[in-house]
């Protein structure tokens, strides 16, 4: 027997993974668009302005990474690609000197990332439960 508050909202469990994967691939491509938009680059000139290449790559490894998320397709490598890309964006941006994102954001980041590997993609993904 379980002894929980509300026993019947355990039905739901899969929807929790599934919020949890939206809201970080929403936020990864909200985060990617902002560094753009800081840049004053638009998207279809993002190879020619952006001057470090490893900050291209980060953006545009973090814009897979978010479509992956969406789909739900190999849900939980995307979360631990999605920890060293966020990782990864900081020590660029330090390097350049300009202002990184808040702490509090990147720990919330990758706390839904490490819930995501743990919990996996929830309902409504193209993963397979193994």
């Amino acid at each position: 027997m379980i002894l929980t508050l509300f026993p019947r909202l355990l039905d739901y469990m899969l929807i929790a993974p599934f919020l949890l994967r939206m809201a970080l691939a929403f936020a990864l491509f909200e985060y990617c668009y902002r560094t753009l938009k800081k840049n004053k680059i638009s998207v279809s000139t993002v190879w020619g302005l952006i001057q470090n290449n490893w900050l291209k790559g980060v953006i545009i490894s973090q814009l897979i990474i978010a479509t992956m998320l969406v789909l739900g397709l190999f849900t939980q490598a995307m979360a631990i690609l999605a920890i060293i890309s966020l990782v990864a964006k900081e020590i660029v941006l330090k390097k350049q000197k300009e202002k990184c994102s808040e702490n509090s954001m990147l720990i919330l980041f990758v706390a839904i990332c490490l819930s995501l590997l743990v919990l996996g993609p929830g309902i409504f993904s193209l993963d397979l439960p193994l």
